[in-house]
């Protein structure tokens, strides 16, 4: 078995150390980029669903749903931080690891969107006093609509996570 450290090592000029706050910056900067690409992709699919029912003011109107608007904030905020953060370990995992990066794009993309979905039911359930099921129902839901989305966007990103190591020469 090879060691990170012994795989991170060969061949390259610049020091294990600097090349993995490399990585990490590099993929949380791509995580971050896709997680507000993410919440816009979904403002777009709220738009396009009310629209095509002659509601496009509307569409822009289910954010103002009362008490729910800060649980949708606070599940927002959450997709972008786990997004940079998720972001960071697929940095280490493609430019450091070495690891196929479709894959761990894919990953953590679709990791992204269960936790943030994991967020909304919590908040839901305890703010809202709704039954359990919600804490299933839910983040199910969620993920299926939006796994398709998830998985073209953890594509981009471990491209250009990839893309942009072997510029920076950190592979």
């Amino acid at each position: 078995m090879i060691l990170d450290q012994d795989l991170a090592e060969q061949d390259t000029a610049l020091p294990l150390e600097q090349r993995l706050q490399a990585a990490k910056k590099i993929g949380g900067k791509y995580g971050l980029i896709t997680g507000v690409l993410g919440v816009l992709s979904i403002q777009l699919l709220v738009t396009l669903r009310y629209g095509f029912e002659g509601y496009w003011v509307d569409s822009f109107a289910w954010l103002d749903d009362g008490r729910m608007t800060v649980f949708l904030l606070i599940s927002i905020a959450a997709v972008v931080v786990f997004n940079y953060t998720y972001g960071r370990i697929a940095g280490r995992q493609i430019l450091i690891n070495r690891r196929n990066h479709k894959m761990v794009g894919i990953v953590t993309s679709l990791a992204t969107l269960v936790s943030g979905s994991l967020v909304l039911a919590v908040l839901v359930v305890v703010g809202e006093g709704d039954s359990f099921e919600l804490l299933y129902l839910v983040p199910i839901l969620i993920t299926m609509g939006g796994a398709v989305p998830a998985i073209i966007g953890g594509l981009l990103m471990g491209y250009a996570v990839y893309r942009r190591g072997q510029k920076q020469e950190i592979i």
